[in-house]
């Protein structure tokens, strides 16, 4: 059994006259914390208890050697716990690092003497009582499971199938860990139990085990990853998260989701397609290249499809896809994916004003298993998100300020999700009065924002316009817009509205808020705020019934929703009136008042026009028919009017007051 130039004898280890000097040391210190499961003091605890790993943690600390290997030392540790005599014993002892509890043993063995083997075992430090567990965790190394595999494989075959189908069965019947049923699976290579595993738990086991999971991914044969593209899915996904940022575009062809993409399967191949375009930050052309997979039956794919919507602004097509991954995940017994699917539902459900659905989402999310690992931050990035947009609507200041303290880590702004938390956080900030908050987060995101025309660069773009808004920078606000201009879209329609109540055109406004209206998909809350804008447009251009009516609308829907912020993003002192006439209490407004506009005589009116074209002053003079001089004259007093003193902040003020046409 034992090499015979190296014997375990009472824990000391002697070797013939005849050593082999070129041959490596006995263990070095990586595999004697292999031994010891990687811990030191577990490592001379054992030493002084039972003395057998003296001859280890001497040539740990330098003061001996010895010849052989790891594996060599591994089964002189089972010689002298006499595993080797027993075969029962000796199966125990490959079956406990996997996930051998007290129920499991009595289950396979009822009529073993175990007590003495695990008593035995728990003595020298090779397993350990969990404090929060009543049952007994295997923690052999990986030396010792290597070495008893290989010597039950070789010496009783037969005996050896037949315990790992017991074991797998016992493991199944006694609700073992899915990691701990993936390890037996994949060191027994059986690969219908690994696929019998990783199906229902592939998010759980991507997030437990990573480096496992990409192993057994990798040990599936070509005829089973063709036949199971979600699975060979995650496989790259796995790879990618791990070489490559999310971010970094540049070396996704080094990637295995680029070998996906040549994949004989066509699910695999658009699945991966997708998810690069989307490193790419390519979303409008990834939800397009995504469009063939929304009829596919495989949970993952029309979770991506659902992303891939998202991030490109198609909010009811995003709900749609992650209701059918929802049922499809949940007929597939995978809750963890259910967890993702529901976040995701709840965020996508308030960015359509819908809180009470969005609620409901998040509710349901917190009866399904917590997330761990690395799976943990891009889950709980959905949860936390729509929470943080719920507590914003209901003015719940306390809950925005815990939301926004738990998602401070660097992880939560690197998840796909980052442009709609940063969006829940600029209304969460407004709640807050803090505009300021958002200056150091817009800084880092810098790097991430793709093209303009990709829908989170137009969130960015609005979280910042309305941060200047609240912050009376309504000049520059103004000229950021310009990049709003052509968006006909229901997230940045009521940001244009707003901008136009502040340069007093009320029929623009009311155009805006009536495009934003006309979106079948607007939730109830979404709603309620083009209707406050709407309502103020048309109550300043003398429809004071439509407004009041309109108001009612929306001051009910708020009710239903329990949400307040909708109406409370109008500028107070223009809504005021429209308050009284309708006899309902007035919100505390989120954003500034409207400043007057000044009365300016018609030719300095015509000026500012001029002037915000760019004009020269000859060129003025031209229009005008008056000299230069003159020119110059009316421009002072146009300075002397608004208080600037140059043409930039001329027409900063001008846009603030409305007197830009």
């Amino acid at each position: 059994m034992l090499r015979p130039e190296v014997m375990w004898m009472g824990g000391c280890v002697t070797s013939s006259a005849s050593t082999d000097s070129t041959r490596a040391p006995l263990i070095d210190a990586a595999e004697l914390l292999a031994l010891v499961d990687n811990d030191a003091d577990l490592a001379k605890r054992v030493t002084h208890e039972a003395g057998r790993l003296q001859p280890v943690v001497d040539v740990m600390l330098g003061r001996g050697r010895a010849v052989g290997n790891v594996d060599d030392a591994a089964l002189g540790v089972l010689t002298n716990l006499h595993l080797s005599e027993r075969e029962v014993d000796f199966f125990s002892a490959m079956a406990l690092p996997v996930a051998l509890t007290h129920s499991l043993a009595v289950e396979l063995w009822p009529d073993s003497d175990f007590s003495d083997l695990l008593d035995g075992m728990m003595a020298n430090g090779l397993i350990s009582r969990a404090d929060d567990d009543v049952t007994v965790i295997g923690r052999v190394p990986e030396a010792l499971r290597r070495v008893v595999r290989q010597e039950c494989r070789r010496r009783r075959p037969d005996t050896y199938r037949q315990n790992m189908q017991r074991v797998r069965e016992a493991m199944k019947k006694t609700e073992q860990p899915p990691a701990a049923r993936l390890q037996q699976a994949f060191e027994d290579q059986d690969v219908t139990s690994m696929i019998e595993v990783l199906r229902p738990n592939l998010y759980s086991l991507t997030s437990e085990v990573p480096h496992l999971m990409h192993r057994a991914l990798r040990a599936l044969p070509p005829e089973v990853q063709t036949s199971h593209p979600d699975l060979m899915f995650c496989r790259a996904f796995l790879a990618a998260q791990a070489k490559v940022p999310v971010t970094d575009s540049t070396k996704v062809g080094a990637l295995e989701l680029e070998e996906c993409t040549r994949s004989p399967s066509r699910e695999l191949r658009l699945l991966s397609s997708i998810l690069i375009l989307r490193l790419r930050q390519s979303y409008a052309e990834s939800d397009r290249a995504a469009e063939p997979l929304r009829t596919s039956t495989i949970a993952v794919s029309r979770l991506h499809t659902g992303l891939s919507a998202l991030l490109a602004g198609r909010y009811a097509t995003a709900a749609r896809d992650f209701e059918a991954t929802l049922q499809i995940a949940t007929r597939d017994g995978d809750r963890m994916l259910c967890r993702d699917a529901e976040s995701k539902l709840a965020v996508t459900r308030v960015l359509m004003g819908d809180i009470v659905a969005a609620d409901r989402h998040l509710r349901h999310l917190r009866t399904l298993p917590k997330p761990t690992g690395r799976i943990r931050e891009m889950v709980c990035c959905g949860e936390y998100t729509a929470a943080l947009f719920i507590a914003a609507e209901r003015l719940d200041r306390a809950e925005a300020e815990r939301l926004i303290g738990l998602t401070q880590a660097a992880a939560y702004w690197h998840d796909e999700l980052w442009p709609f938390l940063l969006l829940a956080y600029r209304r969460a900030v407004q709640v807050l009065g803090v505009p300021s908050l958002l200056t150091a987060i817009l800084e880092e995101i810098r790097p991430m924002v793709p093209a303009a025309d990709e829908m989170p660069a137009q969130i960015v773009t609005i979280c910042q316009v309305e941060t200047m808004i609240s912050a009376r920078h309504l000049g520059a606000a103004h000229t950021l817009a310009g990049r709003l201009s052509t968006l006909a879209t229901p997230i940045a329609l009521p940001t244009r509205a707003r901008l136009a109540l502040y340069a007093g055109d009320f029929l623009g406004a009311s155009d805006l808020s009536g495009k934003a209206l006309s979106f079948d998909s607007l939730g109830p809350l979404a709603r309620a705020e083009a209707m406050t804008l709407a309502a103020c447009a048309a109550w300043h251009t003398g429809r004071s019934a439509e407004a009041q009516s309109m108001l009612r609308e929306a001051a009910a829907i708020a009710d239903l929703q329990g949400g307040r912020r909708s109406l409370a993003v109008v500028p107070g002192n223009l809504m005021a009136p429209l308050y009284a006439a309708c006899e309902i209490a007035a919100p505390h407004s989120l954003v500034p008042d409207v400043l007057p506009r000044p009365k300016l005589p018609p030719t300095l009116l015509h000026l500012v026009q001029l002037i915000s074209q760019g004009r020269s002053n000859s060129e003025i003079a031209n229009e005008l028919h008056v000299s230069t001089n003159t020119v110059k004259s009316n421009i002072q007093r146009l300075y002397r009017a608004l208080d600037v003193h140059n043409r930039k902040e001329l027409l900063a003020v001008a846009a603030e007051r409305g007197l830009l046409r």
